[in-house]
């Protein structure tokens, strides 16, 4: 068990003491020939936070995630980093530049909202941020759910999302991402007029969940 192997590890060297810089060493050893390695990337924690002089390990993550810009552990780890080290606007930094690269990115976009809310950043320029990102090339699951997530902080920003939703949905009407938001805002306020209307423009368009948008249709709580 890869588990046990690490625990025990840890246990050893705390009874006999350890080079912290060596044992860094050999957790990127190990993550550069297995980079899902999430036992390794947890013992990598523990070693850190029994370091008198703590590292800055941005960099070292910025070059893991270059070799695997989705790696659900090394986004896991650069959550950890930033509120560890308290330096959540650098990890933003960071997410952004991995946005950058790739606007789907689902796991730098939820590095990002996870530290937006220890984060002293202003949260309407969060929100023209991420529409900025949908309209480069169209829309996505991801930006969408960023922005539903936005909501959730600061619901006054409802009035904000809903007009530039429609704004892009009059230039890629069949956006199915951005229909979605819509549908999600305007419940969010109990306005239903639109409800039938979008769903069934959905169920022309995504087949493949004609029976789903058929039952939200039915404004039936269990899937909305």
């Amino acid at each position: 068990n890869d588990s046990a192997i690490w625990w025990y590890r840890s246990k050893i060297l705390n009874k006999i003491g350890f080079d912290p810089l060596k044992e860094l060493e050999l957790t990127d050893n190990v993550i550069k020939t297995n980079l899902k390695s999430y036992q390794c990337w947890q013992h990598r924690k523990w070693v850190l936070r029994n370091m008198k002089k703590k590292p800055n390990d941005l960099n070292y993550l910025r070059q893991r995630l270059y070799e695997d810009t989705r790696n659900f552990h090394a986004w896991s780890y650069a959550i950890w980093l930033g509120e560890f080290y308290r330096m959540y606007d650098e990890v933003l930094n960071l997410t952004t530049e991995f946005i950058d690269l790739d606007k789907t990115n689902s796991s730098a976009w939820n590095a990002r909202i996870t530290l937006f809310k220890e984060s002293k950043k202003d949260i309407n320029e969060e929100l023209i941020f991420t529409f900025t990102k949908i309209t480069v090339d169209g829309g996505n699951e991801s930006c969408c759910n960023h922005i539903r997530a936005i909501i959730a902080i600061e619901s006054e920003l409802i009035s904000i999302s809903i007009k530039k939703t429609r704004e892009f949905l009059e230039k890629f009407p069949n956006d199915k991402s951005m229909l979605i938001l819509l549908l999600h805002l305007l419940d969010k306020i109990n306005d239903y007029s639109e409800h039938e209307k979008i769903c069934s423009h959905l169920i022309k368009i995504d087949s493949l969940r004609k029976r789903y948008w058929k039952l939200v249709m039915k404004k039936d709580s269990k899937y909305v």
